[in-house]
């Protein structure tokens, strides 16, 4: 590599992982947190296809079966994990006790071959290329939501600069590890949020968002001030001055 070249690590703890996987040297390593995550520290507005709900939760989950690069990492038997469609309807009623938007983003390499539209009040389906289409943006999005559900995307770790809740929906897990795997030795310790395993673990979710409890809040900033050296919104100032930039 070239040698002034650098990666980002957002903290020490992610710099040997970064070498070990990138093959870089220690020196072409740099501490500084992820310049898109800059955005979530301004002032953003909602869009208005989510205005009007106590609260709203993003939903991201990682692909599973890609028909664009033809390969299957996990069996997909639903568009989203967990839920088959014949379970929308009851969510939908789970959701409107609490007047709460279930954003479901779905990953630019989802499988659209199983996506089937459904028009619910507060359940909100969004392919990658609508969201695209749409000119949202989305740390902008993650700046306004009250709470994110994903799997094994890295999201995570940027969203937890907000200090807001989190769930996993992680009812393959063991069959993810033992195709893709995790980079990390203990990844359910990262993951702190609830564990979702279950629709019934989904619901007990959506009513701890709903009634502010965020039992997960401890172990959260535990693994935020591990995985993040700087937690503020000063990323691209750093990034530029790490590549010599004059900012004068």
């Amino acid at each position: 590599m070239n040698t002034n070249t650098n990666i980002l690590s957002s903290s020490p703890y992610f710099e040997q992982i970064i070498i070990d996987n990138f093959y870089v040297n220690k020196e072409n390593v740099s501490i500084c947190g992820q310049p898109r995550t800059d955005v979530m520290f301004m002032e953003n507005v909602l869009p208005s296809d989510l205005e009007g709900f106590n609260k709203i939760i993003m939903w991201m989950p990682t692909y599973r079966m890609s028909s664009f690069q033809g390969d299957i990492d996990v069996k997909q038997k639903s568009i989203v994990p967990i839920f088959d469609i014949d379970d929308f309807q009851q969510l939908e009623e789970e959701l409107t006790k609490y007047n709460i938007c279930l954003f479901i983003k779905l990953h630019p390499l989802q499988d659209l071959d199983l996506f089937r539209h459904v028009d619910y009040k507060h359940i909100l389906f969004m392919s990658g290329d609508e969201f695209t289409s749409r000119g949202w943006e989305l740390y902008r999005i993650l700046s306004k939501i009250d709470a994110l559900i994903t799997d094994y995307s890295s999201v995570f770790y940027d969203f937890m600069l907000l200090d807001r809740p989190l769930g996993f929906a992680i009812d393959d897990i063991k069959e993810y590890e033992n195709s893709r795997g995790f980079v990390v030795d203990d990844p359910e310790y990262f993951m702190a949020g609830e564990k979702i395993r279950t629709k019934e673990d989904f619901y007990k979710f959506i009513d701890h968002v709903a009634n502010g409890e965020d039992p997960y809040k401890e172990q959260r900033n535990e693994v935020n001030r591990l995985t993040h050296t700087y937690p503020d919104g000063n990323n691209c100032k750093r990034a530029l001055e790490i590549g010599g930039v004059c900012l004068d």
